[in-house]
This record gives structure tokens, C-alpha cells and sequence, in this order.
């Protein structure tokens, strides 16, 4: 191999090498956004489970609403 086909093995070389850094901090960068989107994603699942048992709780009154309702209504037919 001339020196002149070594310096351009060389070159490529050197040039690949700083592509594949540019993709390791991209890849770095990807990771760490997608850490910050799977713990987004858990206080998301977290909120959502708060609420689904605050709706609960709320419709477990209403009932208890509505059957009072019932009961004033029968109790009010029966006087």
C-alpha cells in the first residue's frame, strides 16, 4: 500500500470515527429522553389511578345519594 492509499485508509478511518461518536451521543440523547418519558409515562399511570379511585369513591356517594332519594320518596307515599 502507497502512502498516499494508507493516508486516505487513514482519513476514512478518522471520519468514521467521528461519525460513530456523533451517534453515540445521539443514541446517549435518545436514552435519556426516553427515561424521561417512562417516568412522564409512570406519574401519568399514577395520576390516572388517583383519579379512577377518586371517581369510585364519588360514585359510591352519589349512590348512597340516590337511594336516599328512594327512601324519602317511598317514606313520603307511605304519609
Amino acid at each position: 500500500m502507497s502512502m498516499e492509499e494508507h493516508s486516505m485508509v487513514m482519513e476514512e478511518h478518522s471520519m468514521v470515527i467521528e461519525e460513530h461518536s456523533m451517534v453515540m451521543e445521539e443514541h446517549s440523547m435518545v436514552i435519556e429522553e426516553h427515561s424521561m418519558v417512562t417516568e412522564e409515562h409512570s406519574m401519568v399511570i399514577e395520576e390516572h389511578s388517583m383519579v379512577t379511585e377518586e371517581h369510585s369513591m364519588v360514585m359510591e356517594e352519589y349512590s348512597m345519594v340516590i337511594e336516599a332519594i328512594l327512601v324519602d320518596h317511598q317514606d313520603a307515599k307511605l304519609h
